[in-house]
């Protein structure tokens, strides 16, 4: 039985330190994920096929540019993806920074399985019809701060 509530099709790594990342890669090859790990945000913007991965998460600093950078810029090719910015000790600075720059998340190291623990991913399927009153609305998509 899987671990999380509904899996993930996908998890892509961005951090320099891709060392810290260890125990949370073994924890999550027992689930069967689809893992890839990046050491920078230029290597993994130029991965031949990043497909549509359920979450993204990336240090607040890469050695090439910024992780909020980063995030808009990986906004702009996938928009349904959860993003989670983690720090490599707590920053308030940076945990509003990364609030403000729309992540999903932020977290600080060490990573773990448990971030992802009865974390509901955004679904691919099409938005929930609203009660319509005789005015056809659309019911809007939730997702956590």
């Amino acid at each position: 039985m899987k671990r999380f509530e509904k899996p993930l099709d996908g998890l892509i790594v961005v951090d320099a330190h891709l060392q810290d990342y260890e125990m949370l890669v073994d924890e999550l090859e027992l689930d069967e994920m689809r893992l890839s790990l990046f050491s920078s945000g230029e290597e993994a913007l130029r991965a031949p096929s990043l497909g549509n991965p359920a979450l993204w998460i990336v240090n607040v600093r890469l050695p090439d540019m910024s992780g909020i950078g980063f995030l808009n810029l990986v906004r702009r090719r996938v928009r349904r993806s959860s993003m989670f910015l983690v720090g490599d000790k707590y920053s308030a600075v940076d945990e509003l920074s990364a609030r403000a720059g729309g992540a999903t998340a932020y977290f600080c190291k060490p990573p773990s399985a448990a971030w992802l623990d009865g974390y509901r991913f955004p679904t691919r399927s099409r938005a929930i019809r609203g009660p319509t009153n005789g005015v056809p609305k659309v019911a809007a998509v939730m997702r956590p701060p």
